[in-house]
């Protein structure tokens, strides 16, 4: 049986990339649209019409949410462990990719803290990897990602 060779350590930062902003303000746009033209038809009750402006702002906040829960910091690979760096602390993390789209990855991770007392250390983190941010290093991160997770044998 042959056994893989770990992938050499890396740090790659992790930025909100224009393009996933981009996407998400036509999403923005486009569901607007929608909603104003079905709450603006003939016939609307006052009802129909505050309904999709509620939908509006709620999509808005939403999207805006989910943009600034992005994880900003760097995800490091030491060779047996992802770390993940967030406001200057770094905690152990199993990655699960969620999409892949070649220049970019779409990725969970979830946090191994050994705090279990402090549930909100454990919730998943979202990760948006472009090779835009670090395209000399989007080879050894893509091979990093999908070679098997091995966890520490003593969490720090």
């Amino acid at each position: 049986m042959s056994t893989r060779e770990a992938p050499p350590a890396l740090r790659y930062p992790l930025e909100r990339p224009r393009a996933l902003a981009r996407l998400l303000c036509v999403l923005w746009l486009a569901a607007a649209g929608l909603l104003l033209f079905w709450g603006l038809q003939p016939g609307a009750g006052l009802a129909r019409q505050s309904s999709g402006l509620v939908l509006i702002l709620l999509l808005a906040w939403s999207l805006h949410h989910g943009w600034q829960g992005l994880a900003r910091g760097a995800l490091t690979w030491d060779g047996r462990q992802w770390w993940l760096e967030v406001d200057e602390q770094a905690r152990p993390v199993l990655l699960q990719v969620w999409a892949d789209g070649g220049a970019w990855l779409w990725l969970q991770a979830n946090v191994q803290a050994r705090e279990a007392w402090l549930p909100w250390l454990r919730s998943p983190r979202w990760l948006w990897l472009a090779q835009e941010l670090s395209p000399h290093q989007w080879g050894p991160l893509r091979r990093a990602v999908y070679f098997p997770p091995r966890l520490c044998q003593q969490l720090q």
